[in-house]
């Protein structure tokens, strides 16, 4: 209420009925952009009339409210039967692999357990691990575990397992050998569904744990927040079309001819470090990189929390107002 309460800036709105209102806001910022915007529409406050443009007299007045990398603040049923309603107020933009609009505290968890259960059939030392996860490719995990670890092949479950993950296979009847018949009791899963399946228990346990030493209540198990409104993802061409492109950061770094990062904040620090710990888009991107920017479903990014060299990276803001400059400079010229 600081900014519905605010006089000045009520008295300002009531002396220019013709001007419209538009909100924006980055990262927390987004959040807070979010709320006010859904505080303007369906709030009860009484100043509420001269900045959504209710009131009659400041009917002409347009509400736009834009929020950047905006993390999930809104509970996901009323975020999904307001989202169309919203849309004609609130657009959210989300690029990339941003952490933020994906972050939630189911998220973190499953995360930590699938962490968890790598660890148990890695076989590189601490350091490997560090250095890989600056400048991963999507085979890295792989390269991390046991050459003959169950998450990398078929492995062969029990009926009873099989039913609890609800998969479904059909058995041929009685003229099978006795190697079949074998076969016939067991279900063969796939590395990546065991792997899924063996996160899946680790985090029941792990809240079966926490509700019973009153670590945590039900409800933050269960609730889902996400975003509302129209929400656009922005995405790199080259992660579109080659997923392999990426390469080794120091290898890009020094492949750009931007190499001396002056034009963007990383001057301020060592480039080596910058570059290779966060990946700077800026830095990293050709100039002449394309982008692509698509309406998203404002649920796609509920609980989907990814793991890559980006996902700070993604969120500056410079890196944002970068890559829209960018697809408005190639799609409104």
């Amino acid at each position: 209420n600081a900014v519905i309460d605010n006089e000045r800036i009520v008295s300002f709105l009531q002396q220019n009925p013709d001007y419209d209102v538009t909100v924006c806001g980055h990262s927390l910022g987004a959040g807070v952009c979010v709320i006010l915007s859904l505080l303007f529409k369906y709030g009860t406050h009484r100043n509420n009339g001269y900045f959504i443009g209710n009131d009659r007299e400041y009917c002409h007045r347009t509400f736009k409210a834009y929020a950047v990398g905006p993390p999930p603040c809104i509970e996901r049923e009323f975020a999904l039967k307001v989202s169309d309603e919203m849309s004609e107020y609130l657009v959210c933009i989300v690029f990339g692999y941003d952490i933020i609009p994906r972050l939630s505290f189911k998220g973190v968890v499953f995360t930590r357990a699938a962490i968890n259960r790598l660890l148990t059939e890695c076989v590189q030392t601490p350091f490997w691990i560090y250095e890989k996860a600056i400048t991963m490719k999507h085979n890295t995990i792989v390269n991390a575990l046991q050459h003959d670890t169950k998450y990398c092949k078929n492995y062969h479950v029990s009926m009873d397992d099989a039913a609890d993950a609800k998969y479904d296979e059909s058995y041929e009847d009685e003229e099978e050998d006795v190697e079949q018949q074998h076969l016939q009791r067991n279900v063969i899963l796939p590395g990546e569904d065991c792997f899924l399946r063996d996160v899946l228990d680790d985090v029941k346990n792990m809240e079966h744990a926490s509700l019973e030493n009153n670590l945590s209540s039900r409800e933050l198990w269960t609730t889902q927040f996400s975003h509302v409104g129209y929400v656009f993802h922005a995405v790199s061409a080259q992660s579109v079309f080659d997923e392999d492109a990426d390469g080794n950061a120091r290898q890009m770094m020094h492949s750009t001819e931007n190499i001396e990062c002056m034009r963007n904040l990383c001057q301020m620090f060592c480039k080596s470090i910058i570059c290779n710990t966060l990946r700077c888009r800026i830095c990293l991107d050709d100039e002449n990189a394309n982008y692509f920017i698509y309406r998203a479903n404002p649920d796609v990014f509920c609980d989907k929390l990814l793991i890559s060299p980006y996902i700070l990276a993604d969120h500056m803001p410079q890196v944002y107002l970068n890559v829209l400059q960018n697809i408005h400079k190639k799609h409104c010229v």
